[in-house]
Parts: structure tokens; sequence; C-alpha cells
């Protein structure tokens, strides 16, 4: 399951984006947050790697591969005895927690309400469920490197971004190919909120919907009244627990 997922989690943010904005503006990359999330353990590389966790052989090779080396990288900065050699300082895209018997999926931005929360955590387990299928069936795994490539390239570009996807060419035909295997793998009460999710991959993630609001508005105030004027929609949606668009 590890090694399955691990081949959704590039495209994840391609309708999870939700982070804009940073430090009082627009930023560069349609998912901020896991722009910085790739950066923030430049000390110790091994906690994060490429965020599209490595391939596993087995339960053991996951232990002594990632969560031993960087336990041994820790070891060497001196760190406290408490943190080594424990799942959940992994920072990877998944994170296996043995205490829980779970998986943690680490590219899911929060989204406007706890109902778009829903949505797409129905997608990705349905999805997820299709792709397992098909592993069962061909017994073959995407290229890791690639996976890396398409993951930097959605959290730059978003459902725009050029991917090497069979599916491709760009996030947006992976998401629609991924929201199929999720409608044929759904439950009947999932597939009641996997319309929210066609709508995310049809007019953009919650990311690129609050971008766009915030530059129309900043054409006839300043930028700072134009975010503050559209987080307190977005609040509301919150509130409500209805979609933002």
């Amino acid at each position: 399951m590890h090694n399955v997922l691990a081949g959704i989690i590039p495209y994840i943010p391609a309708i999870a984006a939700s982070s804009p904005i940073y430090e009082g503006k627009l930023g560069e990359f349609v998912d901020n947050r896991l722009h910085f999330y790739k950066i923030n353990e430049v000390e110790v590389p091994s906690l994060t790697g490429d965020v599209v966790p490595e391939y596993v052989k087995s339960t053991q090779d996951y232990k002594e591969n990632i969560i031993g080396r960087y336990s041994r990288d820790l070891a060497k900065l001196n760190v406290d005895k408490c943190v080594l050699y424990k799942d959940w300082v992994n920072a990877r895209g998944i994170v296996l927690r043995f205490d829980r018997k779970a998986m943690e999926i680490r590219v899911i931005d929060e989204q406007e309400c706890i109902k778009s929360d829903v949505a797409i955590s129905c997608f990705v387990r349905a999805a997820t469920k299709g792709l397992v299928e098909i592993y069962n069936r061909d017994k073959q795994l995407l290229p890791h490197d690639m996976l890396v490539k398409d993951f930097n390239s959605v959290v730059k570009d978003g459902l725009r971004a050029k991917v090497l996807h069979p599916m491709g060419p760009t996030a947006r035909d992976v998401c629609e190919y991924l929201y199929k295997l999720a409608i044929r793998n759904a439950s009947d009460e999932e597939k009641s909120y996997l319309p929210l999710v066609k709508r995310r991959m049809k007019d953009g993630n919650l990311s690129e919907a609050i971008a766009k609001t915030v530059k129309q508005k900043s054409q006839r105030t300043e930028m700072r009244e134009a975010i503050i004027e559209t987080y307190l929609n977005v609040a509301k949606s919150l509130k409500d627990n209805t979609p933002y668009f």
C-alpha cells in the first residue's frame, strides 16, 4: 500500500493546494506551503527526502533505511534520544504510523471547510483502492524520480503543471484519470462528495480560487485589504461548512 500510495502523492496538491499567499503577498507557487515543506529540513535532508517517499521492500526495510537513516543523521547532531528511531519524526509525504496502524498523508492542504476536507479524503481513498487493484494485476510502479519531478511541477503550477505521468501531459489530466478510478471504487457515501472534487479539477483548486479573487480585488484596493476581504469570505465558508466555490 505504501508504494502504491506514493504514486498518487505528486498529484494531490493539484486539487488540494490552498496556500497562495505568505507574508502579505501572492507567492510564486500554487502550493506555497509545500514549497517550504520541501526545504524546511535543510540541516537534516533525510528527514524529508524528496517528500515523495522512496519505495520500500518491507516494513523492516522501511525501519532500517528510512527511519534508521534519519535517526543516524540526527544522532550525529547530538539531538535528544527521545526523537531517535521514531516513526513520527519522518517528514515525507507519507508516514507510516505503527502505533496507530495507519498511514499519514502530509501533502493535503487544509481546505475552506470540513465538507471539502472530507471530499478530498474520499477521493484519495477511493483512487488509491483503484491503484492497488491495478498494481495487484500488473505489479508495476512508476519511476520514483519521475514522481519527484512531477511533484515539484505540481507544487509550482497546480493543475496546469506539465507532468511526465503516462496519463498526462498535465496534472489535470492525471487527476481526471484518478477521478475515474475513484468513481469506480468509491462507496455510495464517498460518491456523494466526489462532485466537489470534480469541480476543483474543472475550476481550479482553493489556492487558485483565492489568488484569482485577491488579484481582482487588488485592482481597486490595496493588496492587504484585498487579502483580508477575501479571507473573511473564506472564513465564512468554514463557519457555514459550505465550499468557497
